[in-house]
């Protein structure tokens, strides 16, 4: 497994050598438990201080640092002053990221883009089909739709009804 402070040592004098600072980071995290996210920044008021987290997906030995890199980033942008949201600030520094080092940070990223093999893809638990244009629809998660499907009528062709597959 990578080493964590390694990779936080590199990010930083990273945005250090573009004049970017970042707030005093006092501890880093290695995430086994979080599935649906790659890092997190949490400002500790006690402390004044900020408190990182990575998944330990990215750590992992065979997967590129890019993904961790990338992260790491991501994450420090959080503790400069008034970017601890995705805001314009926030945006503008990662786009200076970008124009130094070509490295892309968004908001989100799938695991093909992060580099790591995806363990478990999600699986619709309900899947219709329209009768008419046999338009596709999945869902997660129950609702008002997966319910009562037969009262609802197809958003491409607009007549048909829709059949349960899954």
């Amino acid at each position: 497994m990578k080493n964590i402070y390694a990779i936080y040592k590199k990010c930083r004098e990273m945005l250090v050598n573009i004049d970017i600072e970042c707030g005093k980071v006092s501890n880093l995290i290695v995430n086994s438990r979080a599935k649906s996210r790659w890092g997190n920044c949490r400002f500790k008021r006690e402390t004044r201080s900020y408190e990182i987290q990575l998944s330990n997906r990215l750590l992992q030995d065979g997967v590129a640092d890019d993904g961790a890199i990338n992260t790491m980033l991501h994450e420090l942008l959080h503790t400069v002053d008034g970017c601890l949201n995705h805001g314009a600030k926030w945006k503008c520094l990662a786009e200076k990221v970008r124009k130094n080092y070509g490295i892309v940070i968004k908001r989100t990223d799938s695991a093909d883009e992060k580099g790591v093999p995806d363990e478990n893809p999600m699986e619709a638990k309900y899947v219709f089909k329209c009768e008419k244009c046999g338009r596709v629809v999945t869902r997660y998660r129950a609702s008002r739709f997966t319910e009562m499907y037969q009262h609802y009528r197809c958003g491409c062709c607009h007549t048909g009804k829709f059949k349960k597959i899954v």
